[in-house]
């Protein structure tokens, strides 16, 4: 471990240029751990020259001290922080550190100041009164009148073309008068000397970002703004339009504490929907003190409480039916916030009905096992196998099914000499070969995947699992399978997503297979381990660990026992992080702590924990207890997958 800031973003901009494969960025980290020049190691960018990757010029541009958006290519953020993962070069700890590091709003004071182009004619300026990545604001006021107004001059690499620009200026002057009093006026939009300027209406306040990054913002206050600024977008909202353009910045605070907000975008594609997240990241923000997705991966989401436990309840409520997944389990409008916004201010009952399940990616430990029926999930595991093992024997047969084979006649014994011999029965019918899947021929007729295109597939699959669209992750890594060669990355997506689905037999499917093809990646360790807590198979979890943990890295297993004990220092009520913790201290031999863990997880409602409790208890020598503890998980959970690893031990005890 001991990844710089400096490699991250080479390795980064060498994924988002594509100036090199991961496998040459492989190649330069081996040689980065093996030479050493001058007494100390040599950094990822002389690494590529060295090994014969890139050019000393090409290296040096990726190695500059120019500024990084890595949130602008989500793609090539995510395949850099798995392959530092994969190669153990950093744990996501450290990945978490340097990318909220790289990813901290730019302090003002450091920006260059975009004067006002000499072209602008018809208004005085009066001084600077902000500024950020994209420009800088004015005070000036239009020739012969004394009103103030914000002039807005964007600097001219914050738009790729003419036509983005011209389209953004054309959308900025076209305000609708319906919009009401509460959003900031554009008196006019521009282009001056290549640089975009828009004139408006002039705020006397603070932008909410400022407030809540001095901390000068309560919970209360807080959902006060937001639920007056919801209240402002409400009216666009009945109409079926959209905003577009809502952020922390966006809102300016007024000295009596009511928001105005600055003019819509209304880019094509945003919904209501849209908006109504970006205020639920905003409360989030409030709630938490921390952005609602931050460091590597930034598409886990954890509720606010876990950072505030003071906003459980109606307020957490509150902020992840905001952030839902699924649009339409979110609030409708703008007005569906803010009225229960309202009813949270009253200290009267919220109508949000999502969990945090809903609002994220599940917490994998909290992911409950359904009582149900697996005999068609069988079928269709079945089906997955039979299918691509019938299409290669019809690609192999010229397109036609094989001919069945000969069924044998009957063999009967030789019947008594006086007995006339029997009918012999009539041949069975050969079964119908199974259809295959037009989807399936169609993919299959590509031929296998290219080297390059096996690459290119595991870049998109990495940005599509950072944008959190499983559909289309999990149509990739089947096509991949499909076309062949079957890879160990494919299976692991495809495990993923069907976690995220609750589907935690395919899911355990895919992982094996993984595991099996030889995918040694500490993401899918991971995964594995999350499967089996899931499912309550604890010494298979155990075994998971040992993999995830391998004796040598005590650093890694440490860092993990400290991150849990911060998670459960913020609430200590929190069953699946005892579970994890005490996993852990069962994985370093420390029993007496993992039994403690797991009473507390028990404790803190989640009876499940009983199994592993019996597991400490045994490593204890108190067989007695321990068996107490299994009998009273198995009458508990006698249905869920780990019973009957548990049904097992409790043979194996001494009675």
């Amino acid at each position: 471990m001991g990844l710089s800031t400096q490699d991250f973003v080479v390795a980064f901009r060498a994924f988002s240029t594509r100036a090199c494969s991961p496998s040459e960025i492989r190649k330069a980290l081996r040689v980065q751990a093996s030479r050493f020049e001058k007494g100390r190691r040599l950094t990822l960018s002389e690494s590529l020259v060295e090994s014969g990757a890139l050019s000393p010029f090409t290296a040096g541009e990726l190695a500059s001290n120019a500024p990084v958006h890595l949130r602008g290519d989500p793609e090539a953020l995510t395949a850099a922080g798995e392959l530092f993962l994969a190669t153990e070069t950093a744990s996501e700890i450290e990945l978490d550190r340097i990318v909220d590091s790289l990813t901290r709003p730019v302090d003002p004071r450091t920006l260059k100041e975009v004067p006002v182009p000499a072209g602008f004619s018809g208004y005085d300026i009066s001084w600077e009164v902000g500024r950020s990545r994209t420009g800088s604001v004015y005070r000036g006021s239009k020739r012969g009148a004394a009103t103030p107004v914000a002039i807005k001059v964007f600097r001219k690499d914050v738009f790729a073309t003419d036509a983005a620009k011209a389209a953004f200026l054309e959308r900025m002057a076209s305000g609708s008068p319906e919009d009401g009093p509460g959003l900031i006026k554009v008196f006019e939009a521009r282009d001056v000397d290549g640089h975009a300027v828009v004139v408006q209406e002039f705020v006397e306040g603070v932008p909410l970002d400022t407030l809540l990054g001095e901390r000068k913002v309560s919970l209360r206050r807080g959902f006060e703004i937001v639920g007056r600024a919801a209240a402002l977008v409400a009216p666009a909202h009945g109409r079926g339009v959209a905003h577009g353009r809502l952020s922390a910045r966006g809102i300016l605070v007024q000295s009596n504490d009511h928001p105005k907000i600055d003019g819509p975008h209304r880019p094509e594609g945003v919904t209501p929907a849209d908006d109504v997240a970006v205020l639920g990241g905003v409360l989030y923000e409030i709630a938490a003190g921390a952005p609602p997705y931050g460091g590597f991966r930034s598409h886990r989401l954890k509720p606010p409480s876990h950072h505030n436990p003071a906003c459980a309840g109606e307020a957490e409520r509150i902020i992840l039916k905001a952030l839902a997944r699924d649009p339409a389990r979110r609030y409708p409008d703008a007005r569906a916030l803010s009225e229960d916004i309202g009813r949270f201010l009253r200290h009267e009952p919220v109508t949000a009905d999502v969990d945090a399940s809903e609002a994220a990616p599940p917490s994998r430990t909290h992911i409950a096992v359904p009582r149900r029926r697996r005999g068609w999930k069988i079928a269709i595991a079945a089906a997955a196998i039979l299918v691509p093992a019938t299409l290669y024997a019809l690609l192999n047969t010229g397109g036609n099914p094989p001919a069945p084979a000969p069924v044998p006649p009957p063999v009967t014994a030789a019947p008594p000499p006086a007995t006339p011999p029997s009918a012999p029965p009539p041949p069975v019918p050969a079964p119908a070969p199974p259809k295959v899947d037009p989807r399936v021929k169609e993919l299959a007729a590509k031929g296998p995947l290219t080297p390059n295109e096996e690459i290119d597939f595991q870049m998109k699959a990495s940005g599509l699992l950072a944008k959190r669209q499983f559909d289309e992750l999990d149509r990739l890594a089947e096509e991949a399978l499909i076309r062949g060669p079957e890879a160990g990355w494919a299976h692991y997506y495809r495990a993923f997503v069907a976690l995220e689905r609750g589907d935690d037999e395919t899911s355990l499917k895919h992982a094996d297979r993984a595991l099996a093809l030889g995918l040694n990646r500490t993401a899918l360790f991971e995964l594995r381990f999350d499967l089996r807590l899931a499912r309550a198979e604890y010494r298979q979890a155990l075994e998971e660990l040992e993999r995830l943990f391998p004796k040598e890295s005590v650093s890694a297993a440490n860092q993990e026992i400290l991150r849990l004990n911060r998670e459960i220092s913020r609430d200590p009520n929190h069953a699946a992080s005892y579970i994890r913790r005490g996993a852990m201290h069962l994985h370093r031999r420390l029993p007496g702590r993992a039994a403690e863990d797991f009473a507390k997880a028990v404790a803190s409602g989640d009876s499940r924990a009983d199994y592993f409790y019996a597991l400490a208890l045994k490593e204890e020598d108190k067989v007695a207890e321990a068996a107490e503890a299994v009998r009273r998980f198995l009458a508990a959970h006698g249905a869920i997958p780990g019973a009957t690893e548990a049904k097992a031990f409790l043979a194996l005890l001494p009675q």
